[in-house]
This record gives C-alpha cells, sequence and structure tokens, in this order.
C-alpha cells in the first residue's frame, strides 16, 4: 500500500516538502527535549528515508518497463510469471501486516534496549526510524520478488528472444539490471541500518571481558535484533547478489540451448540429403551455434567487476563488525 502511494501520489516536490517538515519538526523537538546523538541519527534516518524511496521509485519505473517489453515480445507465460511473483505477491494483505509487526518489534526493541528515550523527542525518533524500517521492508519484498521471478524463469519456455544473443534480450537485460542496482543500494542500506543501531546502544551494552557479553535491559532482544539485521543485510545480499547472477545465467543459458536445438534439427535434416550446397550451408550453421554457445552468459553491462566483487565484500564485513562499534566508542573514548 505504501509503495504505490509512495510512486502514485508523492511527486518529487511533495517528498521534499515533507523532508523539510520532519527536519524542522526534529530540530526543534530536540531544542525543547534534547536527546542523545540526535543530529547524526535525524541526518542519517533522513538519508535513508530518500535512498529507499529513490529505490521504490526505481523498482516501480523498471518494473513497468520489463512488463512492456516482455508484452510486446509475446511471451504469455512469462507475462503470467511476472503478474504473479512481481505485482501480486508482494502486494498482499499478509506482506502488510508482517512488515507493520516487525515495525513494531523495532521500536519497542529499540526502547526496551535504551538506543530510544522516553521522551516526545525519542518518540518522534522512533516513529521516522519506524516509517524508514517499513518502506525499507516493502523494497526488500519487492526485490524478493524480482529474484523469486528470476529464479522460476529457469523453468519457462521463453521462445521470442535474441535468438543468437540470447544475453541481449531486451527484457532480460533489464531484469539484471534492476537486481544489481538494488542489491548495491541496499548493501548500503545494510550497513546504516547497523551502524545506526550500533550508535545508540548505550556504553557497556556490548563488551569483551574474555567472550563477547551483553549488559541491557532484555538481551534476549538485543541478540535477536542483531542476528536479524546481520543476517538480512550482511549475510543475505552478498548470498542474494550471487543468486541473482546464477538465476540469470541459467536463463540465458536454456534460450543458447533451445537456439542451439533448433540449428542441430536442421542439421539433422541436411545431413539426410547433403549437395555441395548442403554442406556449406551445414558449416555456416555449425559456426552458428558455435557463436551461440560461446555468447555472453550474463548480460554484458551488468556482469560482475572486481570493483563489484570488492565492494560487495567490503561492505558486508563492515557490516558484519559494526555491533562492535560501541566496544570502539568507548576504547576511544577511554583513550
Amino acid at each position: 500500500m505504501l509503495f504505490n502511494i509512495i510512486h502514485n501520489k508523492l511527486n518529487n516536490k511533495k517528498i521534499f516538502l515533507i523532508l523539510v517538515i520532519l527536519l524542522i519538526l526534529g530540530q526543534f523537538l530536540n531544542v525543547l527535549f534534547p536527546h542523545k546523538l540526535f543530529q547524526i541519527n535525524q541526518i542519517m534516518l533522513l538519508v535513508m528515508l530518500i535512498i529507499q524511496v529513490v529505490v521504490i521509485k526505481e523498482i516501480k519505473k523498471e518494473k513497468e518497463e520489463i512488463k512492456k517489453c516482455i508484452m510486446e515480445k509475446n511471451e504469455p507465460e512469462v507475462l503470467s510469471l511476472f503478474s504473479l511473483k512481481i505485482e501480486k505477491i508482494p502486494c498482499t494483505i499478509i506482506g502488510e501486516i508482517i512488515s507493520a509487526l516487525l515495525v513494531i518489534f523495532y521500536i519497542v526493541t529499540m526502547f526496551i534496549v535504551g538506543c530510544l528515550e522516553i521522551t516526545i523527542t525519542g518518540i518522534y525518533g522512533g516513529i521516522l526510524g519506524g516509517l524508514v524500517f517499513y518502506i525499507g521492508i516493502q523494497a526488500y519484498f519487492h526485490y524478493i520478488a524480482l529474484l523469486y521471478f528470476a529464479y522460476d524463469l529457469r523453468h519457462v519456455q521463453i521462445n521470442d528472444y535474441s535468438f543468437y544473443f540470447p544475453a541481449l534480450t531486451n527484457w532480460i537485460r533489464k531484469l539484471a539490471r534492476e537486481l544489481s542496482r538494488i542489491e548495491k543500494w541496499f548493501l548500503v542500506l545494510g550497513l546504516m541500518y547497523c551502524v545506526i543501531y550500533a550508535i545508540n546502544l548505550p556504553k557497556n551494552t556490548i563488551f569483551i571481558d574474555h567472550s563477547i557479553s551483553f549488559n541491557s535491559n532484555c538481551n534476549a532482544l538485543l541478540i535477536i535484533t542483531w542476528i536479524c539485521i546481520l543476517i538480512f543485510f550482511a549475510i543475505a545480499f552478498p548470498v542474494f547478489t550471487f543468486l541473482s547472477r546464477i538465476f540469470i545465467k541459467d536463463v540465458i543459458y536454456n534460450c543458447k540451448c533451445n537456439s542451439i536445438n533448433k540449428i542441430e534439427a536442421q542439421l539433422f535434416v541436411l545431413s539426410n540429403h547433403s549437395t555441395e550446397e548442403d554442406f556449406l550451408l551445414i558449416e555456416r550453421l555449425i559456426s552458428l551455434a558455435k557463436t551461440i554457445s560461446e555468447s555472453d552468459e550474463y548480460p554484458l553491462k551488468y556482469s560482475r567487476t572486481i570493483f563489484d566483487n570488492v565492494y560487495t565484500v567490503m561492505v558486508s564485513l563492515i557490516t558484519l563488525v559494526s555491533p562492535f562499534l560501541s566496544i570502539a566508542q568507548e576504547i576511544i573514548f577511554k583513550g
């Protein structure tokens, strides 16, 4: 629901106005009821909100372009799968309920473990953080839907594609581009979620004394939230990035096999009554089959580069160690 509102009802001017109101309101409340690290928290949350709104608008725009390309190719089976996985599944009532429950759990946890103070400013921070988290969950669901669509495509017969260079098929290229963009944004967002949680933990919440120890009002909640954040961002997205490449490669591989099988059928017919002209045609068909086999296994523009791999690994590693920022802060302050 909120996903569609952001895309359909809120233009850039309205979004800018909302951000300005949130900024001014927060600053006003913080003057009256000061909150620890308020400036840093507000800036990070507003930046995360902007990134997530941009991601949501990008997802919606790309979804429409991918659907248009599929319709132009007259692929009813692919279009049906797209409508089911991309348009219907992420927008269910169950998805909205899960999002709301996760947001409530997140806000309650932030107050219980001491990240937020029970003041008007703290409540403002909880509401703003909950809004950011809710939008993030919605974007996450839509990414999972895209990934699920790519996974199921491997079992669908695709007929209208770039016969000799399947990786150049327009809608497959757009799907690969969309997955790649979202993955990069979410790695950054995951790091920001971890950092904003870590820096707001009270001193000595996590400390090392022969082993890692926790000291909060509810250690169970603290551990559960950290495990969830690390699993769904630091670990999940590098894995999802790897899987998305495999799924797209499998789709392209199946298209290659389909093209080569059709060429082999022609070769079989020609081999039964070969003339000199047929031999020339056979050589040409064999050459074409080889060209198809050796063509790109993934849309070239969105293939993984060394930079992409380093970027993914580095951001994930930083996210993994971010829970210990509170320990680092204490060491720095003591020094």
